[in-house]
């Protein structure tokens, strides 16, 4: 995995963030911005990052329904409209995927596996995925940190 995809076993710091996504939904920040979402669990959070421009989106949804915006087959083009709406990106963009822990064969027979749904979109784009954080029984925050391209995923184990 890339250095700017870093993992975690510990409480998200909630006051590093000036943005911050619930769900289903999906926000934007630029050059010194944090963005963040918490309750990841099947949920994924999807990041967007541009490199030169130094903008980002983060993006919380749902496993089984999201909006049309916020579906996996149309998250990452919902994001890149995002980031060309607050000017010019570059073709230096990255990408992760978190969540999609606790899911059920019942939910992957029923909805299908989203974020190989967004992987595919992320190859067929040629955006590079820095990172993922997929599966296990634990709940997630994810941050992006814009300055930097950082993103942190902190794992919390139920009970902590």
């Amino acid at each position: 995995m890339n250095k700017k995809f870093k993992i975690y076993k510990s409480r998200p710091d909630a006051e590093k963030a000036n943005v911050l996504v619930s769900y289903p939904d999906f926000k934007f920040g630029e050059n010194t911005d944090v963005i963040m979402t918490t309750g990841i669990s099947t949920c994924l959070a999807i990041t967007l990052y541009d490199l030169e421009t130094k903008k980002g989106g983060l993006a919380h949804i749902y496993y089984a329904y999201n909006p049309l915006d916020c579906n996996p087959e149309n998250i990452i083009d919902t994001l890149l409209t995002g980031l060309k709406q607050r000017g010019e990106i570059s073709n230096r963009l990255e990408s992760s995927i978190s969540g999609a822990g606790r899911v059920t064969k019942m939910d992957i027979l029923r909805f299908g596996i989203p974020q190989e749904i967004i992987k595919h979109k992320l190859r067929d784009y040629g955006i590079e995925l820095i990172g993922e954080d997929l599966g296990a029984k634990v709940g997630r925050g994810v941050f992006l940190n814009c300055d930097s391209g950082l993103v942190e995923v902190h794992q919390i184990e139920r009970g902590l």
